[in-house]
């Protein structure tokens, strides 16, 4: 599978704040993940998603050119993408609870090490995103619980969720490409006999029963699918949703009550947003 980069130059750095605003808009035309390298923003967009959404794009990218320097795309082969990840990913530290890692870094004294070959996923520990639902998930007690992880990317929540103790984790992407690489992931922290990975959406969910449900999306798809997530979230469960802005949280907060889940908490960085709520 073919991606293409969208290469955004900026006059200087962006702050985080920043990167998050762009970051939100790119999401809603279809770009999956982001890198931000000093004064330039990453962002990449499956081929046919680019070429079947090419005007609209166009059309975004034309309304703020005020805003940055260039724009420039380019395709990326499949058999590439390994080096673009290799060259720019990171480890995370997560106080001295967890890491995330590669497997060509050095190993941690964290008490939990998640390595991650990022490949083209999405959720590698260092979006806000991704930070505030592992802060969630700490704050849970998942040991003993089934819980399911939504839109998986990398699979670091649910590794996360079956290190701490979650008695099973169903992890689903609709990206065939993460599916592979969550396969590769749970089998590099020894958990695959607690993680079932699944290619699909939330059409997938029928009459499972989930006590806890991370959901690391976005918006829109957040606002569809809230309605499935419910149907097999069981009574007193704990539902956990980011990958939205601050000004997204009153538009979720109101659909969530439309079937009767109870807010419980609101985490925040920059812009982004993590709400909990309890069924």
């Amino acid at each position: 599978m073919n991606y293409y980069e969208l290469n955004l130059t900026f006059s200087a750095m962006l702050s985080e704040e920043q990167c998050g605003i762009y970051i939100a808009f790119l999401e809603d035309y279809s770009f999956e993940s982001f890198q931000e390298l000093g004064r330039s923003m990453l962002a990449y967009i499956k081929e046919e998603e680019y070429i079947k959404r090419k005007n609209e794009i166009d059309a975004y990218l034309l309304s703020i050119s005020d805003k940055y320097e260039s724009a420039e795309f380019k395709i990326i082969k499949d058999q590439n993408w390994n080096k673009v990840w290799e060259s720019h990913f990171e480890p995370m530290y997560f106080d001295n609870r967890c890491t995330v890692r590669a497997p060509f870094h050095e190993k941690s004294d964290a008490e939990i090490e998640i390595i991650i070959m990022p490949k083209m996923s999405f959720g590698t520990g260092h979006h806000q995103t991704t930070r505030m639902m592992m802060e969630s998930i700490f704050s849970l007690d998942v040991k003993g619980k089934k819980c399911l992880d939504m839109g998986c990317g990398t699979s670091v929540l649910s590794i996360l969720a079956a290190k701490l103790g979650a008695e099973s984790v169903d992890a689903i992407d609709i990206d065939m490409w993460s599916y592979k690489n969550v396969l590769e992931n749970c089998e590099e922290n020894g958990v695959s006999d607690k993680v079932s990975v699944y290619c699909g959406d939330a059409s997938l969910l029928k009459d499972q029963s989930y006590d806890v449900i991370f959901a690391n999306i976005n918006r829109n798809i957040l606002l569809n699918d809230i309605h499935n997530y419910v149907k097999v979230l069981a009574e007193d469960g704990v539902l956990v949703m980011s990958g939205f802005l601050e000004e997204d949280v009153k538009m979720l907060i109101d659909k969530t009550f439309e079937f009767g889940l109870q807010p419980l908490r609101m985490l925040q960085k920059d812009k982004w947003c993590a709400l909990i709520f309890k069924k």
